[in-house]
């Protein structure tokens, strides 16, 4: 799960500014009570909090989406290659070559730094979506998720929030989010077309039931 780091004194000071910005916004205050009555407040907030502090978090995870879909798309070349050598004389030499590209790939530092997988490989045994690509697919399905965390950002923490919310009988649309965002982080730019496209775009709209699962499996870890 991927969190932003910060002292504590700059978590409470947020805080504490955050519920005082809720109390004098409506949308957002009436919004509250209803994550406050269903005992979610305090995930809320800490998805609240990701959403305003996390974008240096989110520029390390791009940056390892951009290391792993750099490491596949060598191993697709060289994959390439020795399948088209096959007339050549050096196919040995090209076989040699997909392997080693192949297992600098699997071993491609994990894009959450924070989760229990080290490597891509590990990822392989314990997310199926990612098991599941051929590696013809795997370089272009990387560099999708990464546009997609480009153009959103943390606005991708409101995704999960609106579902997590959800599942425990809250309905958060548009406009309260919109809401509680702005007294997350006034300074953002934030609307209902924005986020409505960032909820509707292919790759986040695919992405959101495994976010929410990490985000619930984070929720009862040490780290939480």
């Amino acid at each position: 799960m991927v969190q932003p780091l910060t002292p504590q004194a700059a978590w409470e000071l947020w805080r504490d500014q955050f519920l005082s910005d809720c109390k004098a916004n409506p949308t957002a205050r009436n919004a509250w009570r209803e994550l406050e009555r269903a005992g979610i407040a305090r995930q809320a907030l800490l998805l609240l909090w990701y959403y305003a502090a996390a974008e240096d978090t989110i520029a390390q995870f791009r940056d390892g989406v951009t290391e792993v879909a750099d490491n596949l798309e060598k191993a697709r070349r060289a994959a390439r290659r020795a399948e088209q050598g096959h007339n050549d004389t050096r196919p040995q030499m090209f076989a040699q070559r997909k392997e080693e590209k192949l297992q600098a790939a699997a071993n491609s530092p994990w894009v959450d730094p924070y989760a229990e997988e080290r490597t891509l490989a590990d990822a392989v045994k314990s997310h199926p979506e990612v098991a599941g690509l051929s590696l013809e697919e795997a370089p272009n399905e990387f560099r999708k998720a990464n546009e997609a965390v480009r153009r959103y950002g943390t606005k991708v923490f409101l995704c999960i929030l609106r579902d997590y919310a959800a599942s425990r009988g809250v309905r958060l649309g548009l406009g309260r989010l919109v809401a509680l965002a702005e007294c997350a982080h006034p300074e953002k730019e934030i609307d209902k077309r924005t986020l409505s496209r960032c909820f509707e775009d292919d790759t986040v709209r695919l992405a959101a039931p495994k976010w929410l699962g990490e985000f619930t499996a984070f929720l009862s870890s040490p780290l939480a």
